[in-house]
C-alpha cells in the first residue's frame, strides 16, 4: 500500500497526466483489495486500518485530480464521494455495514468518465 501512496504523491507533484491515467487500474485494484479486507472483518474496529488507508487514498487521489484539472472516472468519483467523510464514526459504521452486506459493491476495474 505504501507504493500506492507514493505513486499518488508522485502524481500530485508530477506534470504528466498520462501517468495518472496509466495508474488507474492499479488504483482500482488497491481499492478493491481494501474493500474486500473490510468485508472480511468482524467489526468496524477490526477494519480501522483499512478505512484509514482508504481515507488517505481518497484524499490524495482527489487532490491530484483537482490540481491537474482532470475529469474523474465515474467509479472513482463514487468512491471519493462515499469515502469523503470516512473519518466520521457514523459514516464508517454505515459503509462497513454496506460493504459487509454486499450492498456496497466493489468498484469495477475498467475506465469510465464522470460526465
Amino acid at each position: 500500500m505504501t507504493n500506492l501512496v507514493l505513486l499518488l504523491r508522485e502524481l500530485e507533484y508530477g506534470s504528466d497526466p498520462k501517468l495518472l491515467t496509466s495508474s488507474l487500474s492499479t488504483l482500482r485494484q488497491r481499492i478493491n483489495s481494501l474493500l474486500l479486507k473490510i468485508k472480511l472483518c468482524d467489526n468496524t474496529q477490526d477494519a480501522q486500518d483499512y478505512f484509514a488507508l482508504l481515507d488517505v487514498m481518497q484524499s490524495l487521489m482527489m487532490k491530484v485530480y483537482f490540481i491537474k484539472g482532470l475529469e474523474v472516472p465515474t467509479d472513482l468519483w463514487r468512491f471519493a464521494k462515499d469515502f469523503d467523510r470516512i473519518d466520521d464514526e457514523n459514516t464508517q459504521h454505515y459503509l462497513f455495514n454496506e460493504i459487509k452486506s454486499g450492498r456496497y459493491s466493489l468498484i469495477e476495474v475498467h475506465d469510465q468518465t464522470n460526465s
